[in-house]
């Protein structure tokens, strides 16, 4: 594994953490405010787990994936 993807490990598992920390449902819809790299990574485990996300942010190249 690179560094570069090495640096997305601990990020990444603090964001799927957080489905059972919350018990977030893959029914439900959620808003994610910040689309920054944490904000990015938020939003792909959300829809993974079958979430309706919609991002919110600055930057409209960030928010171009939803």
């Amino acid at each position: 594994m690179s560094d570069e993807e090495a640096v997305f490990v601990e990020p990444l598992a603090a964001n799927f953490q957080m489905l059972e920390q919350v018990h977030i449902r893959p029914t439900e819809s959620i808003i994610v405010l910040g689309d920054g790299k944490m904000g990015q990574l938020a939003a792909q485990v959300l829809a993974l787990n079958g979430c309706q996300v919609t991002m919110v942010g600055k930057y409209e190249e960030k928010l171009a994936y939803n």
